[in-house]
């Protein structure tokens, strides 16, 4: 993984900019009329330009033989090791919308989902409704006043498309209270990307999860 102070040091400003492309799920399997992949059989003019112009290689985003969820996938892509920042999808998710996390928060990121007449789920992104579709049922959902325990507020994001951010906090004031350091993070500019801080020698920990919703009109 990146060596952050080597890379300071490296590091030098210039107006050209790079695009990183990853291209994941390119695996497969030979068929039987020409025995070949989708790939091989795929017309690409665009992808074999890049190929030509641009720099190739390959990625291991925590170990060879280790397939990673998208959260340490993410982490490692851009230079972290995910063995050492234990940073979960519904943190990241929180990061991405502005809000501010505590060690009071559990923060899980989720998918609007559709049952069938068992309850059984048959589409885990919900038909992929927009993000005006989930920011309605997200309001549905913050209007039904999720109660735990007194001290204990939950609440439900949009984010894109299918997806939601959910925080369970626990709250010692009103004025504290995740709802509002939420509203006040969609007021404020995000920070700078920086890299994830450590205390005594080891990462934070924050506690994250993912869950999906039935879609219910």
């Amino acid at each position: 993984m990146a060596d952050f102070d080597l890379l300071r040091t490296l590091a030098q400003p210039a107006q050209t900019k790079i695009v990183l492309l990853v291209m994941d799920g390119l695996g497969g399997l030979p068929r039987a009329e020409d025995d070949r992949t989708e790939l091989e059989a795929a017309h690409t003019p665009h992808m074999d330009r890049l190929a030509r112009e641009g720099c190739l290689g390959q990625h291991y985003p925590v170990g060879i033989g280790i397939t990673s969820g998208s959260g340490p996938g993410h982490l490692g892509l851009f230079g972290y090791d995910p063995l050492k920042y234990e940073i979960g999808r519904g943190v990241l998710e929180a990061v991405g919308i502005g809000f501010h996390v505590t060690p009071r928060d559990v923060c899980a990121r989720g998918n609007f989902c559709t049952l069938d007449d068992q309850g059984r789920i048959i589409d885990r992104r919900a038909g992929r409704i927009s993000t005006e579709e989930c920011a309605r049922l997200v309001h549905k959902l913050n209007n039904a006043h999720i109660k735990l325990d007194a001290d204990v507020e939950v609440f439900v994001e949009p984010v894109q498309d299918y997806r939601f951010w959910l925080v369970r906090s626990r709250t010692p004031t009103p004025n504290a209270s995740a709802r509002n350091r939420c509203r006040r993070a969609r007021a404020t500019p995000l920070l700078s990307a920086q890299q994830p801080s450590s205390t005594a020698g080891s990462p934070r920990r924050l506690r994250s999860s993912a869950m999906s919703i039935p879609l219910m009109a």
